[in-house]
């Protein structure tokens, strides 16, 4: 420090006594000398001559400076050290975001678990221990201490007026936070408890809400949390991209939750989140808490494209997601570059893997298969299933707005399932419920299976119990129907449940028997994919 003091201009003249403590310096110094005349009156030390007196003084003053420059080097070194203290801390936060999630959700969890009048007491007693009136003196100190600990001057003024206005604004931002983050955890509890009251009293007149013409009962709602992806999928969004809608019109956390439960207690029994790109929103963790809260949910899924979920999964999984369905169109690195136009093959790899080892089975794997793309790897997504619990399923190639489908490309179930069946002559046909949308096989000796999606050949309508709630509060009833009814706008225009059951009905009982085909899908205005949500 020393050498460093004497080659730093710079740093001698901050290490040196500062004007402020030369004033300090005065002050104890005319002290010190009144201390020795006063001893020489009593009798208490011997006369000093003048002379003496100086050399007192002068043994004083630098007794002092070099305590005051031992001061300004520790103050020094305290900045130094709480910077390095602070870039390290964030480091460690940025790189650990997954475990810093699940302590949140763990802090979240804790507070849920709390009374709503313990919640209350516990806010009043914070704010008033750090941010009442009477913590004022409490305030100072601190500052004080703060100040001297970075070796500034303290400036009585600057401190009181610090303490009248931040602890006020921090009272009023801790009071802001609870409204928006505590009280609507309250309000989900309540409202779900309250929902259950309802179903018991209209359980007709709310499963009816769910029941199409066809008598196809309406239990699978698949919500879109956002719009936005770090993929460019080409059978999902145009090369040039979409528009986006703006983040106030769509549906917020409350908004969401407040439907998903209007759902569930009409016979809603399994939710799926899909986007975009839906680990990409940031209260994803608190979306999933809520809902799995939810009395009457069986199951929560979320379909994604992998490339951020092996760190967000541990979380993801102790807020309540059952199942996962992970998008992966190849095996081929380069190939995977330029179907999604972005690198990160390996996230997705990484992310299956993660999805087994936290004990998800089977991990579902998507492929849409396109011809002269990645039509010749089906056998070897097949073998992903030999020895680890996989489902691969691998989906037609469908027609969305701006995805330049072609029938050229469709590689149809037959030349799937014939492809497949070569390769592995034990693929069995599995029973599969009326409401599946795969066609299910399983083959000898392999822990996984194999899953086929035909939903332009071999369409599946009759069973069809899925509904879409989009990133922007619109319900769709059919995946391939233009048509689509708000939700968003009656529910923040005041709507009350029951109107918004009489919409949601209307809608249902809209729902065409089928589809029109994949040759007039290709020509009817839809959404592109991204928009829809997978």
């Amino acid at each position: 420090m020393d050498r460093y003091v004497k080659t730093v201009p710079l740093a001698a003249e901050i290490f040196d006594v500062r004007r402020s403590q030369k004033l300090e310096m005065v002050k104890e110094l005319k002290i010190e000398k009144a201390r020795f005349r006063l001893e020489e009156e009593i009798g208490k030390s011997p006369p000093l001559s003048d002379e003496e007196l100086w050399w007192e003084m002068r043994h004083k003053a630098l007794e002092l400076r070099d305590d005051y420059r031992i001061e300004n080097r520790k103050a020094f070194a305290n900045i130094w050290s709480d910077m390095v203290f602070g870039i390290s801390l964030f480091l460690i936060l940025y790189l650990n975001q997954s475990k810093v999630a699940l302590l949140k959700f763990t802090g979240y969890k804790i507070l849920s678990n709390i009374s709503d009048t313990g919640k209350a007491f516990l806010i009043i007693l914070i704010t008033d221990i750090f941010l009442g009136y009477h913590s004022e003196s409490g305030w100072q100190t601190l500052l004080e201490i703060i100040v001297e600990h970075y070796g500034f001057q303290i400036d009585s003024s600057a401190i009181t007026i610090f303490v009248c206005f931040i602890p006020v604004i921090l009272d009023a931002c801790v009071k802001l936070w609870a409204d928006s983050e505590v009280i609507p955890k309250t309000y989900a509890t309540c409202c779900t408890n309250a929902a259950e009251d309802l179903v018991k009293d209209k359980a007709n007149l709310v499963s009816d809400m769910l029941v199409d013409r066809f008598g196809r009962m309406h239990t699978y709602l698949r919500i879109s949390l956002t719009e936005r992806c770090n993929l460019r999928c080409h059978y999902c969004m145009p090369e040039e991209g979409v528009e986006l809608t703006p983040t106030p019109q769509l549906l917020s956390h409350q908004e969401i939750f407040r439907l998903a439960n209007l759902f569930v207690t009409s016979g809603v029994n399994k939710i799926r989140l899909t986007g975009g790109e839906p680990t990409l929103r940031k209260d994803i963790q608190d979306i999933c808490f809520n809902l799995s809260s939810l009395k009457g949910l069986k199951a929560l899924a979320i379909t994604t494209n992998g490339i951020t979920l092996a760190k967000k999964l541990p979380m993801l999984k102790q807020c309540g997601i059952t199942s996962l369905n992970i998008s992966l169109d190849t095996l081929v690195p380069a190939k995977f570059e330029f179907m999604t136009r972005r690198k990160g093959h390996h996230k997705v790899i990484e992310s299956i893997n993660a999805a087994i080892d936290l004990g998800y089975n089977p991990v579902k794997v998507n492929c849409v298969v396109m011809r002269g793309f990645n039509d010749d790897e089906m056998c070897d997504f097949v073998n992903l299933t030999r020895d680890k619990p996989i489902n691969v399923r691998f989906i037609e190639f469908m027609p969305f707005d701006g995805n330049v489908w072609n029938v050229k490309k469709l590689v149809p179930y037959s030349e799937m399932l014939d492809t497949v069946s070569k390769q592995f002559p034990g693929l069995k046909r599995l029973n599969d419920p009326l409401t599946e949308t795969a066609k299910n096989f399983k083959i000898d000796g392999h822990t996984g299976t194999v899953s086929f999606i035909t939903s332009m050949t071999e369409h599946f309508c009759a069973g069809c119990n899925r509904l879409r709630l989009l990133a922007d509060g619109n319900l769709k009833v059919c995946l391939f129907g233009p048509s689509e009814v708000s939700l968003r706008d009656p529910l923040r225009s005041g709507a009350g449940d029951e109107e918004l059951r009489e919409i949601i009905g209307a809608a249902v009982k809209r729902k065409k028997a089928a589809h029109a085909g994949m040759f007039d899908i290709a020509k009817t205005a839809n959404r592109p994919m991204i928009h829809i949500g997978g």
